[in-house]
Formats: structure tokens, C-alpha cells, sequence
């Protein structure tokens, strides 16, 4: 499998992320999403595929800028930097390589790293066509209460499962944008809109056997890790 197809699985595993962040310009206040937060998604579908992304920066250009504050003149660093993206496939050592430009101002010291910052979560963004818009995790989980709690009791009831028939049950994965939305909910502590907890809701909307409740106690202790939670 080539570099190309590799990406093209981790693009169709990622359709949207909500901000979680707030930042602001002047009296304008904006929420994005966070390096953090995009790479607690992103890396798992990379290690899966195993993608590797190198960046070499070719070109920086540092400028002092000083601007007046209500404490008076102060002067930080803006870096400009041209950097190279590499995208290299493990398995067979094929690649893709992008160019990328980005602007960072910090402190004298950190100019560059906040150039690189910006650099490396834009670039993977609008690289995979990332939308930001408010997504809702409850929407993507069964709901445990559909009906309104007054609505009549069926008169026939389905038959129980015996213990051969529950071990026989398939795993029915959820889409991975589905899947790692249930994990980022669920390491952030969240419940569905019934106050139920997620991670039940997952286990019987996927028939999940034994080894996919590992995988996803896996996951959500690596996305809390990545996110510091």
C-alpha cells in the first residue's frame, strides 16, 4: 500500500473537530481547536497506518517587532519560517512532500516554536480538510431512552438470548470519526444526553466482544495522556 492510500484512510476517518480553545485579538475573542486535541485524534489513525510526517524547516526569517501596551513598549520576536512536510509510509518507504509557510510572534526565545506550532496543526488541518464546526457526540450514540417513559409496554417481548447466542453476537464497529469521538467524550468525562455513560452506550451499539473494550480503554488512556486530562 503507498504512502497515497495510507492518507486517503486517515482522511476518511476524519471529518470535523469542535474548538476547544479560545483565543483572542484585540477585544475579538475566537475559539479553535487545539494542537493537543487534533493530534489525540490524528496520531492513533497515524500509528494504525503506519504514517510518519517529518518537518525540516527550510527558510526563517526573524524580525523584532515592538507595539505600545497599557504597560508600555514591549517587543517580541515574529518568525516566519518555510518548512517541509514529509509524509513517509513505514511499510514501504514511499513519500509525499509539501511545502508550507507560517508566521509565529512570541518572546525572543519563542518566536520559532510558536511558528512551528501553528506551522504543524494549520498544515495538518486544511491537509486532510478538517472542518471546526460544533460537532455533537450524542448524536452519534444510541440514545438508551427513545421513547417518553410513559409510552406502553410492548405486549410481546423478544426472546432472551442464551449465553452461546450473547457470545456469538458479532462486533459491529462504529465509523473511526464516530469511534474517536466516543473517545475523546468519554476521556473528557461526558455523558450522552440521557446522563448515560458512553462507553456503555458504545459497548452495546457496537456488540462489543472483550478485546474492542481494551482496545477502547487503550484509546481513551492514550487520547487523555496526549491531552493532558
Amino acid at each position: 500500500m503507498s504512502v497515497y492510500k495510507k492518507l486517503a484512510q486517515v482522511q476518511a476517518s476524519m471529518r470535523s473537530l469542535a474548538p476547544n480553545a479560545e483565543g483572542q485579538t484585540g477585544q475579538a475573542r475566537y475559539g479553535y481547536v487545539s494542537g493537543a486535541k487534533l493530534l489525540g485524534v490524528l496520531r492513533p489513525l497515524m500509528d494504525k497506518h503506519g504514517l510518519l510526517l517529518s518537518q525540516e524547516v527550510k527558510g526563517i526569517t526573524n524580525t523584532p517587532i515592538t507595539y505600545t501596551t497599557k504597560s508600555g513598549e514591549k517587543t517580541e520576536m515574529f518568525t516566519s519560517l518555510h518548512i517541509q512536510f514529509t509524509w513517509i509510509d513505514a511499510d514501504d518507504g514511499s513519500t509525499l512532500v509539501n511545502d508550507f509557510h507560517a508566521n509565529g510572534m512570541n518572546a525572543w526565545d519563542k518566536g520559532l516554536g510558536s511558528a512551528l506550532t501553528y506551522a504543524e496543526r494549520y498544515y495538518l488541518m486544511k491537509f486532510f480538510h478538517i472542518a471546526t464546526d460544533e460537532d455533537d457526540v450524542d448524536a452519534l450514540i444510541k440514545e438508551e431512552a427513545i421513547a417518553p417513559t410513559d409510552a406502553p409496554k410492548p405486549v410481546r417481548k423478544a426472546p432472551a438470548r442464551t449465553a452461546k447466542q450473547q457470545m456469538e453476537r458479532n462486533y459491529i464497529p462504529m465509523d473511526e470519526e464516530q469511534y474517536w469521538k466516543c473517545i475523546a467524550a468519554y476521556a473528557q468525562g461526558r455523558t450522552t444526553k440521557t446522563g448515560g455513560d458512553i462507553k456503555k452506550a458504545w459497548a452495546e451499539t457496537t456488540n462489543a466482544d472483550a478485546e474492542a473494550v481494551a482496545k477502547f480503554d487503550y484509546d481513551v488512556e492514550n487520547y487523555r495522556i496526549a491531552n493532558q486530562l
